[in-house]
């Protein structure tokens, strides 16, 4: 159950390349880390994955399916594969629990399936059991974040993609998001995130690449990225 990209071309404009040939294997039930600096084209690969930009050359595949291209709602409708952008996607008006509701609205003709969902939602972030008639503009950005999370629990989903998980966050809230990603991997699905954190990233995955310029400069287990870890933060300050 992996996802594959073979020699992916991708840009927001016309004859403006933003990722040049991409190829990588994202392995099923791993957490697989993106990492690069600022405009090295992580955003971009991820989006590109998703189906809000379409890869000029090159071929998406999820479970040996072509995928390339794909609408976003298909791939969450139909293929189980989440999308959790950088951006806070919560209705802050509404309380936990109806957050959750919305979340839902899918399984909504299957009340049981909904009771178990967010009964798991339960098990995996008892946090968020203990605020569910708190808005969520009261919670914190790290709690926002374990909401949007619980999103892949509740859709059933078997391919987590997600964007700047902990953007924004204290070091001591990003190590919760981090820490409620590891979830994932306890159910045996797959995550695939981009992160400009190196030290959490490479902590946190099975399996890395790191892209410049829109080309994978280097890619190996995290063994491999922890030896040289002080290097590769020097090298981005």
């Amino acid at each position: 159950m992996s996802l594959v990209l073979k020699d992916v071309v991708s840009g927001y404009f016309p004859e403006v390349d933003i990722l040049h040939g991409i190829s990588l294997h994202v392995e099923g039930e791993k957490i697989t880390g993106i990492i690069g600096p600022n405009g090295s084209g992580k955003s971009t690969l991820i989006k590109t994955i998703c189906g809000f930009i379409k890869p000029r050359k090159g071929k998406i595949y999820y479970k040996e399916e072509d995928i390339t291209g794909t609408k976003p709602h298909i791939l969450a409708g139909t293929l189980g594969i989440t999308y959790i952008a950088q951006e806070r996607n919560v209705f802050l008006e509404l309380t936990v629990k109806e957050n959750l509701r919305v979340y839902t609205w899918p399984l909504r003709k299957n009340q049981e399936i909904v009771k178990k969902s967010i009964q798991k939602v339960y098990e995996k972030f008892p946090l968020l059991k203990t605020k569910l008639n708190d808005k969520a503009s009261s919670l914190s950005g790290g709690q926002q974040r374990m909401l949007e999370l619980s999103r892949a629990f509740i859709q059933k989903s078997e391919l987590i993609l997600i964007d700047e998980p902990t953007a924004g966050l204290a070091p001591k809230v990003a190590m919760e998001v981090y820490e409620a990603m590891n979830k994932f991997k306890e159910e045996k699905l797959t995550v695939l995130f981009i992160d400009q954190n190196v030290r959490q990233a490479v902590k946190f995955s099975d399996y890395i690449y790191m892209l410049r310029s829109g080309r994978i400069l280097k890619q190996g287990p995290k063994e491999q990225f922890e030896s040289e870890l002080q290097s590769l933060i020097h090298e981005w300050i």
